[in-house]
């Protein structure tokens, strides 16, 4: 969209950054979001943390974040008018961390992912760009897993609209 940029996303910053936390032990930190497991692992009857969010609840879709928390989620864009909202995967953050938890504990990827999501205006993510990662099948993984989720398109005034998505994922195995 002409005049609407991506704000750079600082590394220290936890914009849109989720750690990915695959050890019972792991502990996410204060006053954040936390994810866990469906089930917990064979021999335990605690379900692991398997992501953390220091903004932004995971289980939410956009719809049911409070004003707070949209306005988080809006700050990932530089000069994004009032009348606009960003796109936001349609069934929120939780079925894409856990589809890389998955991919993280199988294939022991380490290390963080940054890409926006090209999302036209039917909610169908369209392409990546890549901007940090790892390695090569972390980036092939995580990015399979984006461009087969289903979003709600950004809005621009009345209208759906093609706008990025900031992913900004730190992948951790403890």
């Amino acid at each position: 969209m002409p005049g609407l940029a991506m704000k750079r996303l600082p590394l220290t910053t936890l914009v849109f950054a989720f750690a990915l936390h695959l050890a019972a032990a792991a502990q996410a930190p204060e006053g954040g979001f936390t994810l866990k497991a469906p089930e917990p692992r064979t021999g335990s009857m605690i379900r692991d943390t398997i992501a953390w969010s220091a903004r932004v609840p995971l289980d939410k879709t956009y719809e049911q974040m409070t004003p707070e928390q949209q306005a988080a989620v809006r700050s990932a864009y530089q000069d994004l008018p009032a009348d606009q909202e960003p796109p936001y995967p349609a069934e929120g953050m939780a079925p894409i961390v856990r589809a890389v938890a998955k991919l993280v504990s199988r294939q022991r990827f380490e290390g963080e992912v940054l890409m926006h999501v090209r999302v036209d205006a039917t909610g169908k993510a369209q392409e990546f760009k890549l901007i940090k990662y790892p390695n090569t099948e972390a980036a092939r993984a995580v990015a399979a897993v984006v461009l087969l989720t289903p979003f709600k398109p950004a809005r621009c005034g009345a209208q759906p609209c093609a706008m990025e998505f900031p992913l900004h994922l730190k992948l951790r195995l403890e």
